[in-house]
């Protein structure tokens, strides 16, 4: 290496750890054996670890913080991750463990300039108002469903009913 490439190399970095600190994302770093190296600023605020050091971060028992059922689903995307390639799914938080319930995470390998497997990347949206939002419109379009029905049965009682009354009608005035 140059003397020149040290500098820029330093530089680049910062440059990175500066994107990842104000990404408002949280992201952590896994090594390839699924160990956890780091997490930016974003995760640290997200998971209530900004008091911790990062010997403490890197025993973090970050599944603790993920619902049991999306455990497995976890582990399969850092497996593909191993593999290279990348995944995406939506999954919830234990309640307490996280500032967010939901949230949409990306697992992807990232390479060396050389291309070969470096670390993987986990990254994470807080996806909590956009999941209750869903939610409740969820909610709202079975509540108007079943409104809907209410609407249709009666407007077939009244034509029942109006057939009834005809008929009643002309059996009265038929000799």
């Amino acid at each position: 290496m140059n003397q020149n490439q040290e500098p820029a190399e330093e530089g680049s970095e910062y440059l990175y750890k500066t994107l990842l600190d104000t990404a408002p994302l949280c992201i952590k770093l896994f090594d390839a054996q699924g160990n956890l190296v780091s997490v930016n600023k974003g995760a640290r605020e997200e998971h209530f670890l900004l008091d911790k050091s990062d010997e403490e971060i890197k025993h973090w028992k970050y599944m603790d913080c993920i619902e049991e059922k999306y455990h497995d689903l976890v582990k399969e995307s850092m497996k593909k991750a191993l593999e290279g390639e990348s995944s995406e799914f939506d999954m919830e938080h234990v309640p307490g463990t996280s500032t967010g319930h939901w949230c949409h995470s990306s697992l992807a390998p990232a390479k060396d300039k050389n291309g070969n497997f470096k670390y993987i990347l986990f990254i994470s949206k807080d996806v909590t108002s956009e999941k209750e939002a869903e939610i409740q419109k969820d909610e709202n379009i079975k509540e108007l469903k079943k409104l809907n029905q209410l609407m249709i049965d009666r407007e077939l009682k009244m034509i029942e009913l109006k057939e009834e009354n005809r008929r009643l009608t002309n059996q009265r005035y038929t000799p």
